[in-house]
């Protein structure tokens, strides 16, 4: 239950930071979808690297618009965060799920005789 309101109140609370920002507000369920999504499929370990590209893209997206006042240190953070955040999202998208995953298990169950 508390994961739920927790939840609720992030969202709500990247749509105050959107207005704040002056983002465009019809933008949001895109960063939502692609935020939850993709971090959802890289746990299953489904469509991976599409997710991982996605998340890496995002990343950078976020890095070069949102955190480029470098004269804040909080805004510097957050900018070297992002994009150490999309090396690591374009490393799995390099490498794959591996075996755990189901990406791994539908790839066996096609290739069964």
């Amino acid at each position: 239950r508390f994961a739920i309101v927790g939840a609720f109140g992030a969202v709500l609370n990247l749509a105050l930071m959107a207005l704040l920002l002056a983002v465009e507000v019809h933008y949001l369920p895109a960063a939502i979808a692609v935020e939850l999504g993709g971090g959802t499929l890289l746990v299953l370990g489904l469509l991976t690297r599409l997710a991982a590209l996605a998340l890496a893209g995002f990343c950078l997206i976020t890095a070069f618009v949102f955190h480029t006042k470098f004269s804040d240190t909080n805004q510097v953070l957050h900018f070297g965060k992002d994009i150490a955040l999309a090396g690591a999202f374009l490393f799995v998208a390099g490498r794959g799920a591996g075996r755990f995953s189901l990406d791994a298990l539908i790839a066996r169950w096609r290739n069964r005789p």
